[in-house]
């Protein structure tokens, strides 16, 4: 392999991962502020003994104020105040660029959804409900077919024998059908209470893993029940996977 490719595949991984690394920098940087900060505070110590050890032989009674403190010190903890603006720079720009990929990711995935939903109807026009059930049957299983086979081996146990697929999420988990029936009734009982739910307070119901997606798309009461169709039945070297399938989708809640 050429230096010129590794420098390339190197220069996208930080791309892909700039906010993850940003942010680690940032933490690690303010270790090392506080490191500074011990290693400066013997000789700021020293400092300020110096001089009260010289008012009391000069007579002088007047008592070290933290303005004579500050004044005496605060070229010794410059290390330490770099650090921690560079660290807070670091971890803000992070923060930001992983806002700006969220915006980007929940406005693919609204216009993804909308497309989807167009794309049904208008197979039901064209060719019947049962034809267009059997187009999204097919896509479900295309998208098992895409899943690793170590997803499957490696399947979170959340209490139940079958296999489930998350379409939103893409998660392979282990599952009872009764089980997420109640976490969705459990679900939309809050949310007649609470008017707004995000999909991580379902998939926390549910015991699978949260998503940064999740906790930006949802379901407002106006707009009705979250529901899942019935799941679509995909096969995966001889498994059944139950690809759950929201009846409406989610949308922002800065669209709601």
């Amino acid at each position: 392999m050429s230096l010129s490719t590794i420098l390339k595949s190197g220069m996208k991984l930080m791309t892909k991962y700039s906010p993850q690394i940003l942010t680690g920098l940032g933490i690690a940087g303010f270790t090392t502020a506080v490191i500074f900060a011990v290693e400066a505070t013997p000789g700021a110590y020293n400092k300020i003994k110096t001089e009260e050890y010289k008012r009391y032989t000069d007579g002088d009674e007047r008592e070290i104020t933290i303005k004579d403190i500050v004044s005496m010190t605060w070229k010794d903890y410059i290390p330490t105040a770099a650090m921690i603006v560079i660290s807070s720079g670091m971890i803000i720009t992070g923060q930001y660029a992983q806002t700006k990929r969220t915006i980007a990711m929940t406005a693919a995935y609204t216009m993804m959804a909308e497309q989807a939903n167009r794309t049904y109807e208008r197979a039901k026009e064209l060719a019947g409900k049962q034809k267009a059930e059997d187009i999204r049957a097919k896509v479900a299983q295309d998208m098992v077919d895409d899943i690793p086979e170590e997803k499957f081996t490696q399947a979170k146990d959340c209490g139940g024998d079958d296999y489930f697929c998350d379409a939103l999420s893409g998660q392979v988990f282990k599952h009872d059908i009764r089980k997420i029936e109640k976490a969705v009734n459990d679900f939309n009982k809050d949310l007649m209470t609470e008017m707004w739910k995000a999909i991580n307070d379902l998939y926390d119901l549910i015991g699978i893993d949260s998503t940064i997606m999740g906790e930006i798309l949802g379901y407002d009461i106006d707009n009705g029940f979250f529901e899942f169709k019935k799941p679509y039945v995909a096969e995966k070297n001889g498994k059944a996977v139950f690809v759950l399938v929201p009846q409406n989708y989610p949308v922002p809640r800065e669209r709601l």
